[in-house]
C-alpha cells in the first residue's frame, strides 16, 4: 500500500495519545536526571544518598513524578497499541510515523544526557579540577576487597549514562534500519567513514561507557568498520563536553594539543586500525580449541540481551 503522509493517517486522538507518551517520557527523564545531579531545586531541599559523592540526590516530589510518568507512558504506550494493531489490520504503513517517533524519543534522551554531563561539567569548570566520584569511602575497604568496591562504585557512577546509550543505540538501530540518508553516510569506506564517524562523534556527549553500546548499535544495524570505530573513539576525545573542558581547565597551548590529539586519534588513528584489520588474514582457530570456544560462547550467551528480544 503506497504511504500517505503522515497527516492524512493519523487522527487527533492518535496524535495527541502520542504527545501524551513523549511528555511522560520527558517528565520520566528529567525527574531521573535532577535525582542523579539535583539542580533543579535548592541544595537544601535533597535528601543525599551515597558519601562523599552522592549517588542520588531526592525528595519525595521524586517518588511521585516517576510514579506519575511510568503510569502515564504506559497508559499511553497500550493506547498506541491497540491503535497500532486496528491500523495494520486496515492496511495502513506508518513507517514515516514510526521513524518520527523515533527521532522524537532520541532527542529527548540526548537533551537528557547534555543535561547530565553538562551540569557536571559546570561544576567541575566552577571547582577548577577534575575528581573521581566516590558513591562510598573506598578508603575504608581492605585492600582485598578493593578492586571489587572500585568496580561497584564505577557501575554506580555511570550507569545512568550507560543506560541512555543503550536506549539511544536502540534508536539508531530503527533509523539507520529505515533511513537511507543515515544508513548511506555511515556505510562509507576509506578516510570518509572516519570523518563522518568522528564529526558525529562531537554532537553527542558520550564517555565511553555510553560510546560503546552505541558504535555497537551502529555496526550492528550496518555502518561500516571505519565510521563505527572513529565514532567510539571519538565520542570520549571530541564530545562538546570534554572539548569545553579542555579549553576551559587546560593553558591554551595544552588545550590545543588535547583537542589536536583528539581529532589525529579519532581519525587517522581509527584509519590505521582499520586498514590493518583488512589486510590480516582470517583467524583460524588452532586443534584442539573448539571445547574452549564453547566455554567462552557459554559464558557470554547470558550477556547477549539482543537474542532475548530477536522476536
Amino acid at each position: 500500500m503506497q504511504e500517505l503522509p503522515i497527516a492524512r493517517q493519523v487522527p487527533v486522538r492518535y496524535t495527541l495519545t502520542l504527545t501524551g507518551f513523549l511528555a511522560a517520557v520527558a517528565a520520566i527523564l528529567l525527574t531521573v536526571v535532577d535525582m542523579r545531579r539535583g539542580f533543579l531545586l535548592p541544595p537544601q531541599a535533597y535528601a543525599q544518598l551515597g558519601s562523599p559523592s552522592a549517588f542520588l540526590f531526592y525528595t519525595p516530589g521524586h517518588w511521585a513524578a516517576l510514579a506519575l510518568g511510568l503510569i502515564g507512558a504506559w497508559l499511553a504506550y497500550r493506547a498506541l497499541q491497540a491503535w497500532d494493531a486496528e491500523a495494520a489490520r486496515l492496511g495502513l504503513n506508518y513507517r514515516f510515523g514510526r521513524d518520527v517517533l523515533a527521532g522524537l524519543l532520541m532527542l529527548l534522551l540526548i537533551a537528557d544526557l547534555f543535561i547530565y554531563r553538562g551540569v557536571q561539567a559546570s561544576r567541575v569548570v566552577q571547582a577548577g579540577r577534575l575528581g573521581v566520584s566516590q558513591t562510598f569511602n573506598l578508603a575504608t575497604l581492605p585492600d582485598w576487597l578493593r578492586p571489587l568496591g572500585e568496580a561497584a562504585n564505577f557501575l554506580l557512577v555511570v550507569w545512568h549514562a550507560t543506560f541512555l546509550g543503550i536506549l539511544i543505540g536502540a534508536l539508531f538501530l530503527v533509523l539507520l534500519c529505515s533511513g537511507e540518508r543515515i544508513k548511506g553516510a555511515f556505510r562509507l569506506t576509506g578516510l570518509r567513514a572516519h570523518l563522518v564517524g568522528s564529526v558525529s562523534a562531537i554532537a553527542y556527549p558520550f564517555c565511553s561507557c555510553c560510546a560503546g553500546p552505541l558504535g555497537a548499535s551502529l555496526y550492528w544495524g550496518g555502518a561500516s568498520l571505519g565510521a563505527a570505530l572513529a565514532f567510539v573513539v571519538g565520542a570520549p576525545l571530541l564530545n562538546v563536553t570534554t572539548l569545553l573542558l579542555a579549553a576551559t581547565l587546560l593553558p591554551p597551548q595544552f588545550a590545543l594539543l588535547r583537542i589536536a590529539g583528539g581529532v589525529l586519534l579519532a581519525v587517522c588513528g581509527t584509519w590505521l586500525v582499520a586498514r590493518a584489520v583488512r589486510a590480516r588474514p582470517p583467524a583460524v582457530a588452532p586443534p584442539g580449541a573448539a571445547r574452549g570456544l564453547r566455554l567462552l560462547e557459554g559464558l557470554s550467551r547470558p550477556f547477549a540481551f539482543e537474542q532475548a528480544v530477536a522476536g
